[in-house]
């Protein structure tokens, strides 16, 4: 793969830390990623070489060259993910240069109906994530509540 930017949604977590890094290393060391940037996004206030470090516990027999490539392409956002305007900035990296990312759709509803960017269709790609229905304390129940559970769970895979 060339000229490729790689977002980690949640790089300071475990399955970056044990599993995401260690598979990017393997990618270059192979010679199979050139010309890339990776950007590790999370809530967390810390640095790109704090989440390779890290990683690298996860890692045996790391070679320097290959770990000097990583680290010099790779890069951290601080990113609060209920924040829209959080997103604004690897939006925007994403708009001026050649490559990809992994967004919220609603982060780019615009770009995408005035063309500047385009949604990519990936057969047999299935991600799933766990939503809950949240409401104030004592509205529980109401008319309205109940309407819209009853509305998701028609529609959308809701056990």
């Amino acid at each position: 793969m060339k000229n490729i930017t790689i977002i980690i949604f949640g790089a300071t977590g475990d399955l970056a830390k044990r599993k995401l890094i260690s598979a990017l290393y393997h990618l270059i060391a192979r010679k199979k990623l050139d010309n890339f940037v990776i950007i590790g996004a999370a809530y967390e206030d810390v640095t790109a070489e704090h989440i390779l470090e890290r990683a690298r516990e996860f890692m045996p027999n790391v070679d320097e060259e290959v770990w000097k490539s990583l680290l010099a392409r790779t890069f951290y956002k601080k990113i609060n993910f209920i924040i829209p305007e959080d997103f604004e900035a690897l939006k925007n990296f994403i708009v001026a240069d050649t490559c990809i990312g992994f967004l919220p759709k609603r982060s780019v509803v615009k770009e995408l109906l005035t063309g500047d960017l385009v949604q990519l269709d990936i057969d047999k790609l299935s991600i799933t994530r766990q939503f809950y229905f949240i409401q104030r304390h004592g509205d529980e129940g109401n008319g309205l509540s109940n309407a819209f559970i009853k509305f998701s769970k028609a529609h959308y895979n809701i056990k």
